[in-house]
């Protein structure tokens, strides 16, 4: 989840705005997340034996709302145009 976080506030932002503000962004959204990420589903699973035990692993696909995103992000940073 916090990779689609990530990838989508890096989409949403100009790269030089993401440099200076990406871990603010981010930190607000871990915050109050709500009505930002409408759903998932697991697409692929896997689990591996290690010597500690074993490892599981999933890959999920993400359904991000762009608009309430790029509200979210506007709230973090209102000197921010809209894209």
């Amino acid at each position: 989840m916090n990779a689609a976080l990530r990838q989508a506030v890096a989409a949403a932002v100009s790269a030089a705005d993401w440099r200076a503000r990406g871990p603010a962004y981010l930190a607000s959204l871990r915050l109050d997340g709500a009505g930002v990420l409408r759903g998932w589903k697991q697409v692929a699973a896997s689990s591996e034996r290690h010597l500690a035990g074993r490892v599981y692993h999933a890959d999920v696909s993400v359904e991000v709302d762009v608009a309430a995103l790029r509200e979210r992000l506007s709230s973090v940073n209102p000197a921010a145009p809209a894209p």
